[in-house]
């Protein structure tokens, strides 16, 4: 073989070489930088299922605790059934009990808003506007008639959200 033609080959031999070689770093680096995504969007997803699952176990104690505080308001308010609503020095929830009831509902409300279940979302909400409703009726029957509305729907909430959350478990 021509000396000129063995070293014409073994210059393309190298080059091929070297080409293969970029390119098996290039599709290395690659193949590394998605399955690094890969791990990262899973990390991510991870960490969001473990957020919504402590969201809805904060959830269903925060809705046990909106229904002992509404029962509160009710019975505190059917002892003042007989004073005169409209009369503003009377007092028909104490205060204190105002302002436990105010925290419940917020906390209750921002943990709805974390819920990606969009009808789970409207469903916990329709709870709790169903609990502000008895605190807001000041005729004895019909916040009979709302207590029990509410303990339908809060009921109807912690089944929804028993439902989601064994998605979680």
């Amino acid at each position: 073989m021509d000396p000129l033609a063995a070293a014409a080959l073994a210059l393309a031999g190298a080059a091929v070489g070297y080409a293969a070689r970029v390119i098996e770093g290039w599709l290395k680096a690659r193949w590394d930088r998605d399955r690094e995504r890969e791990a990262r969007q899973e990390a991510r997803r991870d960490r969001l299922d473990e957020l919504q699952r402590s969201t809805l176990l904060e959830l269903q104690e925060a809705l046990q605790e909106l229904g002992r505080r509404t029962a509160q308001v009710h019975i505190a308010m059917r002892k003042t059934d007989h004073l005169d609503a409209t009369d503003p020095s009377v007092t028909l929830v104490p205060d204190e009990l105002e302002e436990e009831q105010r925290v419940v509902y917020g906390r209750a409300l921002l943990l709805a808003g974390r819920l990606r279940d969009p009808a789970l979302k409207e469903t916990v909400r329709g709870a709790i506007r169903a609990s502000a409703n008895v605190g807001l009726t000041t005729q004895p029957r019909e916040r009979a008639d709302r207590l029990g509305e509410f303990f339908d729907a809060r009921d109807g909430a912690e089944r929804a959200l028993e439902g989601v959350l064994a998605e979680y478990l």
